[in-house]
């Protein structure tokens, strides 16, 4: 039986729970979970707490406390979904078989806290999922197996996650299947390559639309924001999230960032045509579509032409 620990996020936590519960030649020994998500990780502790598998909710992983924890839980193999807290050495020393992680892009490409994001926003055909054996860097550490799939260019953020942590799950299992097996597979070390792409943590500068782009950039972008964030620009002061367009076939000379009440719907000028707002979210005060942003806001774009 091999002795598994693992280290969580909410939602591919509990995916790759479901999975390994699946899994009679797995024994997961104690699991880590955020300290800052408390709500959302609540599925993952009611599921724990009734197969009984311990659990740690830690705040310093450098830690004595921490390392005779997991010590204690005497695991083969770690794993890492989604944690986003770089490990200690110890920590990742101490199951004998090592530490993997799970990113969700093919690495070397796209290292960093959200390759979702910077895939759909870069408009990349492919990503994929890579399961390495962790270093003390983030995404560095040699490659034990990656899978490819061909993106469609209309897929959300939110859509891509599910796939890839389905995808990363599954290659989980048929690893610690195949450790069982026929023992630890062979790491390859990542080959390094100046101007890869990269996956920094996402920040308001980079939700903020830029309207003097063309439209293909624009809804890459949209895309990219949907339903996490949001891609950003202002109206009336006030945010204006936008999480859904399509090109409007409309014929008006204007500056980017005009914007422009139609039967419609409201439209925005871009670099080259209109991008129509199909769903927005203005302020803290409604989410809906174009049309009902338009009703809402009727008087003030009468007056005002631009967003920014």
């Amino acid at each position: 039986m091999l002795k598994v620990v693992l280290y969580l996020l909410p939602i591919s936590g509990m995916m790759l729970l479901r999975e390994l519960n699946e899994l009679n030649s797995v024994q997961v020994s104690g699991a880590f979970l955020p300290e800052k998500f408390p709500t959302e990780t609540t599925d993952q502790r009611n599921f724990l707490e009734e197969a009984n598998i311990p659990y740690s909710i830690p705040s310093e992983l450098d830690s004595p406390r921490v390392k005779k924890w997991l010590q204690e839980k005497k695991p083969d193999i770690a794993i890492s979904v989604g944690y986003d807290k770089l490990l200690p050495k110890f920590l990742i020393e101490t199951p004998p078989l090592g530490t993997v992680n799970m990113h969700p892009a093919l690495l070397p490409e796209y290292r960093g806290a959200n390759p979702y994001f910077w895939v759909i926003k870069n408009r990349e055909p492919y990503s994929g999922a890579t399961l390495h054996l962790m270093d003390e860097n983030f995404d560095t550490g040699p490659i034990l197996s990656r899978h490819r799939v061909e993106l469609d260019l209309t897929e959300t953020v939110g859509e891509l996650f599910y796939t890839l942590n389905e995808l990363g799950c599954t290659l989980i299992v048929e690893l610690l299947k195949q450790i069982n097996d026929d023992g630890m597979p062979e790491a390859k070390k990542q080959r390094e390559v100046e101007n890869l792409p990269q996956a920094p943590r996402v920040q308001e500068k980079h939700l903020r639309i830029d309207w003097n782009k063309k439209y293909e950039e624009i809804e890459a972008h949209v895309r990219a924001g949907n339903p996490f964030f949001g891609a950003q620009t202002t109206f009336r002061g006030a945010e204006l999230k936008i999480y859904e367009v399509e090109r409007a076939d409309f014929e008006q000379k204007a500056s980017p960032g005009s914007i422009k009440a139609t039967d419609s719907g409201p439209l925005v000028r871009c670099a080259d045509g209109w991008v129509k707002l199909k769903s927005v979210c203005m302020g803290h005060y409604y989410q809906g579509s174009g049309k009902m942003f338009q009703k809402r806001e009727q008087q003030a774009l009468s007056v005002l032409s631009k967003v920014i």
